[in-house]
């Protein structure tokens, strides 16, 4: 309970609670509150007056407004004015104002404490026997903590009294704990049973410590024992108030002259209310009405205590709390119980916080804010029951809005979203996941329960034939909106059968029960149907360095290979497996048996630290790119699109592939919703309809096996922009960029070109050539497929639960590592030489490579040396027959010869050309000749 004084004491005397509402607010000068064209001047000023608060005088700053009534405001209702709140209202904009100032009423482990005394017992203390001193009168801070409604009279009408002390003794030593009020302890008269003429009454005893940081010893009963397990508290309480009630009528009744003669029959009392704890129990006891409450929050009703409280009284309701665990038992009270009126406290209450700083949630709480007892009543009329159907003489009828909730509490409800506007969809939710459904299964679900549970052929008759349940008649259900939002800037949900699991750049971690159907939401279709166990082991590590210039440099440590997945990403990653696996050995026995010993090896034996360290960077690149694709956040600055490619160098026109790329992907649609596209349909861009599948929950779309001459810039639109998608026979949407899906593309080509486009939006990977097939137009000693690593497909169903519960937990880890670096402008990519080399190769082509190897040798007498550029130009026209080649073309495709002939440096290096427009251009070109210069290092050859 925040205390105004000390909310004053926090702002200044509410001066900074004024500012907060009027920031032009000035101490000694004038302001305005109204625009000016309404106030001419300022006529509004800050004064201080001594008022009383909390029974204490006090000075507080407050405001005159002379342009308005005159009268002066203190800074609360100021507040209340400005935000158009009632003085009813008064408890929640004090909340407000108090979470502004992160101004509370905190329980503070070192404050909040009992003063204990320990000394040896007395002779009559024996072990287990408690005492205990009993208050007259509880302080007005220990009532505060049971509520602030709540009265001496409210403890005594549920047998609490306030205590001095309390005793325990233990192995001949007594420990004494006091009350305080920052402490406050309780104890609870529990009554089984009256006394009568054959025996003592039935008692135990409630100890209530409601401030114990420890909530599993805020209750202890005693005697140890001595409470039955299925005693009701309240039902005693409830009893003989009716006993009580009805005493008092029938002696109404009996004085009353008009009723002699007459029987007089019992009248149950109005209502009874479930409630949810012990503060919750006292603060509904506070309106007058009694409560009935269980030993804790998922302790079960059974249909006998319904029966006993029914005896008693007319209606029932329950006030459940709305944190996870209460709303999801008085949903089940409401299914079990129709008739049971259930009464949801709003769901506003969440955003203030309670004396632990944690979202308010229950009773107490509420009537913390809305302490009038008026409030409550109204309270109890926004109640609602489950009960959607009635029986009479006349037959069975059905009650719309009772079917609508009835429904609610199942899981149904309407959804709205932009692919189909103009309709109301019926989805279902079950925890985090969402279906969507259709009257026919709304039916079915309602025959079948009713045959289950009613057994009433009316009942059955009635939900067969209603015409209720219909579109038209289910859109004034209860509107979701829901938010499928798995992922933020540093965090990415997966969801699967079992649990929903975050990532973020430094863990892998459940999501806690209670934000689910908070927070989370996913489609049905978007679940992963796995039921995902942790792993907690790394099964790699990345230790981060920077280099000389300050750049990060990443390597990369193999922990242990218990992921196929990831075996697989190793050695796809294997750059040089032939310099490790073949060239060493003589025999297939040699090279078997060191295979067997290296299965999945980055560091092999014989390789360099350079060769070594390229693998490493080629597995860290598929590590980074597949966390990347499974975050579905999309950042502006990173409209990437993996570009999977093989690093093989073949010859000209040779397609290089069975290299694996597309498992990669496929992998990754075993977790993210994936559309996947040939890209060999040669009429990709001219079908309206290519990207129909997409929906608003597909994540990724994959163009698989691009054709060489694909121009993948005609997708960039897409992948940096809105995504727009035309199904056949159905609304044409459009996702935002942040909605749209990621892109991929795998080829067995190198892209056109590596200009700074291509660069800007493509994120390269490169698949080594340790899977292959052998053919006779390769050297290749043997085909290598995945499958020969595994003795089986990689992925589901061929995958034991096991190996793919380790390749998800792989993939997750694959995740944490994306998202510890992903708010830094990093980009971790493959060795490129030789898909540059590839790129070079095929811009020159064959037939060019074989005339500049020769023309350009080493003992050619034409490197180091000025040649002229016509006369190469001349000779590479008539050797290869290629009579129509441009001058420009020819100077292009020497200068991707020079990018692949190792033994050559530089052409035109600057210290050779002439004149500063030509260094530019790096041109050589004397009395009008232009000339080639081509310098090399090579073994033998003079400067």
């Amino acid at each position: 309970m925040i205390q105004i004084s000390k909310l004053y004491e926090a702002t200044n005397n509410g001066l900074n609670i004024i500012k907060m509402i009027y920031p032009q607010a000035e101490v000694g000068k004038k302001f305005r509150i109204r625009e000016s064209n309404v106030d001419k001047t300022p006529s509004t000023s800050l004064q201080k007056r001594k008022i009383k608060v909390n029974g204490t005088e006090c000075e507080v700053w407050g405001l005159t407004d002379f342009g308005g009534d005159g009268s002066w405001r203190n800074p609360i209702d100021l507040y209340l004015y400005e935000n158009n709140k009632s003085q009813e209202q008064f408890f929640e904009a004090l909340q407000e104002i108090a979470q502004h100032f992160n101004v509370c009423e905190t329980v503070d482990a070192r404050k909040n404490v009992p003063k204990i005394e320990k000394r040896q017992a007395l002779p009559e203390e024996k072990d287990c026997i408690r005492t205990w001193s009993v208050k007259e009168q509880p302080t007005v801070a220990e009532l505060a903590v049971m509520g602030r409604t709540v009265t001496q009279e409210t403890l005594t009408a549920l047998g609490y009294k306030a205590l001095n002390w309390i005793t325990n003794t233990k192995e001949g030593q007594t420990t004494i704990k006091y009350s305080t009020d920052t402490y406050p302890i309780f104890i609870r008269e529990c009554v089984i049973k009256d006394a009568d003429d054959n025996s003592p009454a039935e008692k135990f005893y409630k100890i209530y410590e409601p401030l114990n940081a420890d909530k599993g010893f805020r209750f202890q009963t005693y005697p140890v024992g001595g409470k039955p397990h299925d005693y009701i508290n309240g039902l005693y309480e409830l009893r003989r108030e009716y006993e009580q009630f009805n005493a008092k009528k029938r002696e109404e009744f009996e004085a009353d002259a008009k009723n002699d003669g007459k029987q007089y029959h019992a009248q149950k009392l109005p209502m009874a209310i479930i409630c949810s704890g012990e503060r919750d129990a006292l603060c509904c006891r506070s309106t007058g009405i009694p409560p009935i409450w269980l030993n804790s929050e998922t302790a079960r009703l059974e249909s006998t205590t319904i029966k006993d409280i029914q005896e008693y009284a007319r209606d029932i309701y329950n006030i459940p709390d709305i944190d996870d665990t209460g709303i999801r038992e008085g949903k089940h009270l409401a299914l079990r119980f129709l008739d049971l009126k259930t009464v949801w406290l709003p769901p506003s209450l969440r955003k203030f916080r309670d004396h632990r700083g944690r979202p308010r949630k229950d009773l107490r709480d509420w009537m913390d804010l809305h302490p009038m007892r008026d409030e409550f009543y109204a309270l109890l009329q926004t109640a609602k029951t489950a009960k959607f159907y009635a029986k009479n003489d006349k037959g069975a009828s059905l009650d719309t809005a009772n079917l609508h909730y009835f429904l609610q509490l199942n899981g149904f409800a309407t959804y709205e979203d932009d692919t189909c506007p103009d309709e109301v969809q019926l989805i279902r939710l079950n925890g985090y996941e969402v279906s969507r459904v259709f009257p026919v299964h709304i039916r079915r679900f309602l025959r079948q329960w009713v045959a289950e549970n009613v057994k009433d052929h009316d009942v059955l008759n009635l939900v067969l034939n209603t015409t209720k349940i219909s579109v038209n008649g289910l859109e004034g259900m209860n509107n979701k909106p829901l938010v499928f939002k798995s992922s933020t800037p540093t965090s990415q949900t997966f969801f699967f059968t079992n649990q929903a699991v975050t990532v973020t750049g430094n863990e892998i971690a459940p999501v806690k029960r209670e934000d689910y159907q908070t927070q989370f939401f996913v489609w049905s279709d978007n679940v992963i149907q796995h039921e995902f166990q942790m792993i907690k082991e790394d099964f790699f590590t990345v230790n981060r360095t920077s280099d000389s210039e300050g750049q990060p440099h990443f390597q990369v440590s193999i922990n242990k290979v218990a992921s196929n997945l990831m075996g697989y990403f190793i050695n796809s990653s294997r750059l040089y497996w032939r310099e490790e696996m073949e060239a060493p050995f003589n025999t297939k026995d040699e090279r078997d048996a060191y295979a067997a010993g290296h299965k999945f090896d980055l560091r092999g034996e014989g390789l360099s630290a350079e060769q070594i360290s390229e693998q490493e960077q080629t597995f860290l690149n598929k590590v980074f790119a597949a966390g990347y694709m499974l975050h579905s956040y999309k950042d502006r600055s990173k409209p990437w699109a993996p570009y999977a490619m093989d690093n093989s160098i073949g010859e000209e026109g040779q397609r290089n592939g069975g290299t694996g790329k597309s498992l990669f992907f496929t992998a990754l649609e075993e977790l993210i919703k994936t559309v996947t596209i040939s890209g060999k349909e040669p009429k990709i861009f001219e079908n309206d309809h290519t990207f129909e599948e997409v929906k608003p929950q597909t994540k990724m779309v994959v163009i698989d096996d691009c054709a060489k001459n694909l121009d993948i810039e005609r997708f960039y639109d897409r992948q940096t922009g809105k995504f727009r998608v035309n199904p056949k026979g159905n609304h044409i949407f459009t996702l935002s960029y942040t909605e749209s899906p990621k892109m991929a593309f795998t080829t067995n080509y190198v892209p056109a070109s590596f200009d700074a486009s291509n660069v800007r939006r493509l994120l390269f990977m490169v698949f080594s050539d340790y899977y292959h097939q052998k053919t006779e137009d390769n050297d290749y000693i043997e085909t290598r497929k995945v499958s020969d690593d595994f003795g089986k497909n990689l992925l589901p169903p061929d995958a034991t639960y096991e190996e793919w519960n380790a390749d998800i937990n792989f993939l997750l880890q694959c995740e944490r590592f994306y998202l510890s670096v992903c708010q830094e402008n990093i980009m971790i990519v493959p060795p490129m030489k030789n898909i540059i080399t590839r790129r070079s190769l095929t811009a020159m082509g064959d037939t060019f490579y074989e005339w500049a190897s020769s023309y350009f040798a080493v003992d050619s007498g034409r490197l180091n040396a000025y040649i002229p550029r016509d006369e190469a130009y001349r000779s590479c026209k008539e050797l290869t027959n290629m009579k129509d080649m441009l001058s420009t073309t020819f100077k292009k495709k020497l200068e991707h010869f020079v990018k692949v002939a190792d033994w050559i440096d530089e052409m035109n290096p600057l210290d050779k050309c002439n004149g500063d427009e030509n260094k530019k251009r790096r041109r050589i070109k004397t009395n009008g000749v232009e000339y080639i210069y081509l310098s090399s290092s090579a073994d033998g050859v003079p400067y």
